[in-house]
């Protein structure tokens, strides 16, 4: 059945019987779905239902105002009780009293029944599909137990009265056909489910009842916001067909839930300063963290979470770390994505936006090293730098340039860290032994400032001082390795001459660099 040419933002996911695990509208259907709603972007992949992100996304909810594009935001939802007024989808202007409850409880068992509705065996399965939601985006969805008997798709959420996202159901056309509608943000988002389909399709439990699950997830998506979209060569949750092959949002649905409500670690505060920058622990010598690895491919896997991005050009995200020594420092930011059709063209979310890194010191203001090299696509890389103090340090990714539109980028942040404290102390040459050639490394750049452990500092104070010296003193001799030769006794005697002829000459310190 094609979808009603109404003004009220319906959407309904519908279903073609004829080809398993995958079940379609029919073709005319789908050709007037597209002119009823506008061609999905093919540049842009994800469709969003109004102008821009502001446009489509919730302005207001139970919890109040929802801030602005990319900032995260807590919806409730709840079941209308049985009897509550909900419209039909052929035409507004007509309305049946919603079977929900009754039609579930006849498919699935009532447990004890009562007002209870979290005792109901079928309730896990819209607590699960809400809960995957939620643990994938910047949107917390909070069951509301209570609900009136006002109209479906009238009014707004109040805390301890209704939910934000209304949840009734009542027969629509049969068996097949349409599956479920739902309302853009602007018009409520309320959601409806044909219980005509209980008994041949919601009841069917294969992979943990994946098909009233997908349903439910996909008529949430278009009350977050989202358009149906259309890939020519990949499968995604937000397409007009109910799909039982992945659970869940797929990558490109991802991109269009973060761009709207920004990414998991945008709630609690946000983590766009140091202050609330998101904790990845402690990184130890020869250690490493990481986050951001599920962001590449065009699929999700069922209990992948681990998804971080650039929502838009405003957003910072900000990563402390913490070190327990002086440590050389690694970092890396790699953009994520993949590369499918949208429509008949061909779109690449690895390069949507460019994106650079920066570290900064312990107080979270002070920039100790940047970089933006790389255009778009390209990886940022921190090297070998050097953190000479013990401490939490901080990491931030953002975009280079105000680039407006749909410019979400996914990202992995990976963060190395080896010792800072030379391996063989006095051997400044690096040579793997403690020998005459480091005295005269030490002696030619005495006074000098220099970074912390570098050059001839092996106390780490930044200065080539008697220090150093002493290091050098204590350790004559020692070797890094079994493959280094320790000097033999002749070789020793002009050594110890060398070492006299030191002790019968004062150190000054203020010696300048030969």
């Amino acid at each position: 059945m094609c979808p009603p040419s109404h003004s009220e933002p319906l959407h309904r996911l519908s279903e073609r019987p004829p080809r398993p695990l995958n079940r379609r509208l029919a073709a005319g259907c789908l050709l007037a779905w597209i002119a009823l709603t506008g061609a999905p972007r093919e540049a842009d992949a994800f469709v969003p239902a109004g102008t821009d992100a502001e446009d489509s996304r919730w302005q207001s909810t139970s919890a109040g105002s929802t801030g602005d594009e990319g900032d995260p935001i807590t919806l409730t939802w709840s079941f209308i009780p049985d009897g509550t007024q909900v419209r039909r989808p052929e035409n507004t202007l007509l309305q049946d009293p919603s079977d929900l409850i009754a039609e579930f409880d006849a498919a699935f068992g009532a447990g004890p029944g009562g007002a209870d509705l979290t005792l109901r065996p079928w309730f896990t399965y819209f607590e699960q599909s809400f809960d995957r939601m939620s643990e994938l985006m910047g949107v917390t969805y909070v069951y509301e137990p209570n609900d009136n008997s006002q109209d479906h798709g009238v009014g707004s959420g109040i805390s301890g009265f209704r939910g934000d996202v209304r949840i009734g159901g009542i027969g629509m056309d049969g068996s097949g056909g349409t599956l479920a509608y739902n309302y853009f943000p602007s018009g409520g988002g309320d959601m409806a489910l044909d219980t005509d389909d209980l008994a041949s399709f919601f009841t069917d439990s294969t992979n943990n009842y994946r098909v009233l699950r997908n349903t439910i997830m996909h008529e949430a998506g278009h009350g977050l916001g989202l358009e149906h979209s259309s890939s020519g060569n990949a499968d995604f949750l937000m397409e007009a067909a109910i799909n039982e092959s992945f659970d869940g949002p797929q990558h490109d649905d991802l991109r269009g839930f973060h761009w709207l409500y920004g990414d998991a670690l945008e709630k609690g505060g946000r983590n766009e300063t140091a202050a609330t920058a998101t904790d990845l622990g402690a990184l130890a010598v020869g250690g490493s963290l990481s986050i951001g690895a599920g962001g590449t491919g065009a699929s999700i896997g069922m209990n992948e979470t681990d998804f971080v991005s650039i929502a838009n050009e405003d957003d910072d995200d900000y990563f402390a770390f913490t070190i327990a020594e002086p440590v050389r420092l690694d970092a890396t930011m790699t953009p994520r994505g993949a590369s499918y059709l949208q429509g008949a063209a061909a779109f690449d979310t690895t390069s949507t936006n460019d994106l650079f890194l920066t570290i900064y010191d312990t107080d979270g203001t002070t920039l100790l090293i940047e970089e933006a090299i790389g255009p778009a696509g390209v990886a940022e890389t921190v090297t070998d730098f050097a953190l000479d103090t013990a401490g939490t340090y901080y990491a931030r990714v953002r975009s280079v340039t105000l680039a407006f539109g749909q410019v979400v980028q996914f990202y992995q942040l990976d963060l190395s860290a080896q010792s800072l404290i030379p391996e063989l102390l006095g051997d400044f040459n690096s040579d793997g032994v403690v020998d005459a050639g480091d005295y005269t490394v030490w002696r030619d750049t005495l006074g000098s400032l220099v970074s912390a452990y570098t050059g001839a500092d092996h106390n780490g104070d930044g200065q080539v001082n008697s220090a150093d010296y002493t290091l050098w003193r204590d350790n004559f001799g020692a070797t890094l390795g079994a493959a280094v030769a320790v000097p033999e006794p002749a070789a020793a005697v002009p050594v110890a001459l060398l070492l006299l002829g030191i002790a019968s000459h004062p150190i000054r310190l203020t010696r300048p660099i030969g």
